[in-house]
């Protein structure tokens, strides 16, 4: 960026040391890594890997969201979560849906 004068930008001052301008920030803000830990689960589906991200999980109301990256296109659902002897999971494609399971989810960073 550049600016006219200094004053104009209330972040910065500027400092005289040694004959020469230095610009410091005022107010330092810690930049921190945003850590974002999604549970993925790659399925062969239909001739290719279809890609499932949890974004959101709620078993009080039975549904689940999920990103859904399917040959480089992505769309966002919500299922029903279903129960199979204490097995939960959803069910993703057409005609012949494919039973996707909420434990073969793994970490990943």
């Amino acid at each position: 960026m550049k600016y006219k004068t200094i004053e104009e930008n209330p972040i910065f001052r500027a400092g005289r040391e040694y004959g020469k301008y230095v610009f410091e920030q005022i107010n330092p803000a810690p930049t921190k890594k945003r850590e974002y830990h999604l549970y993925e689960n790659k399925v062969f589906i239909n001739d290719s890997y279809v890609t499932f991200n949890i974004i959101e999980l709620d078993r009080e109301a039975g549904k689940i969201t999920v990103n859904i990256c399917n040959t480089g296109h992505h769309t966002i659902d919500v299922f029903e979560l279903k129960d199979l002897d204490g097995w939960t999971y959803f069910e993703y494609g057409r005609p012949v849906p494919e039973k996707i399971y909420i434990d073969d989810f793994r970490e990943v960073e």
